[in-house]
């Protein structure tokens, strides 16, 4: 394991591009192997996480790693970011997708579930997926962010699928 990263700019490996956010989703923390090197790891951990991010996806970003107690398995940092077995456990009462958002998405990438609200999907990738959030397994093995014609399609075809009571022009 070689510790935990260097966050200041002025010192350490990474030199200003610590503070590049471009810098920080490229090189992201997205194996166990590159996990590893970041936080220690159990074999047992290492095996565990290995068949989470079979359904699910990790990423985290070097700034948020290095906030993180590399020998504390409790650290609150790190069981926000680092995948658990106890995530492949759904009991009886769960839903596998809570937010059930392809209901409420009458086209790609824009989901209406309240009357006067709309959420557009810019992308499908976080920089960091929290362990509590739904869309850690969401397009698991896709992470992509729209093309501006993808944007402009979507708008346009939902534009036509709303009610014209619904449109608000100021």
């Amino acid at each position: 394991m070689e510790g935990s990263m260097e966050t200041s700019e002025e010192s350490g490996p990474y030199g200003a591009q610590w503070r590049d956010w471009k810098w920080q989703l490229r090189n992201r923390i997205t194996t166990v192997n590159q996990l590893e090197k970041i936080i220690h790891l159990s074999e047992k951990e290492k095996q565990e996480i290995s068949l989470c991010l079979q359904k699910f996806r990790m990423a985290i970003t070097p700034y948020y790693a290095s906030l993180m107690d590399p020998e504390d398995p409790k650290c609150p940092i790190r069981m926000q970011a680092v995948p658990t077995i106890n995530e492949m456990h759904i009991l009886p009462y769960e839903l596998e997708y809570p937010l059930d958002e392809d209901r409420d998405s009458p086209v790609n990438n824009i989901v209406h579930r309240y009357p006067d609200r709309v959420l557009f999907l810019v992308t499908r990738m976080c920089s960091m997926y929290c362990r509590h959030c739904t869309r850690r397994q969401a397009d698991c093995h896709t992470a992509i962010c729209l093309l501006p014609f993808e944007y402009s399609h979507s708008l346009h075809k939902w534009m036509f699928h709303i009610p014209t009571d619904m449109l608000y022009v100021p």
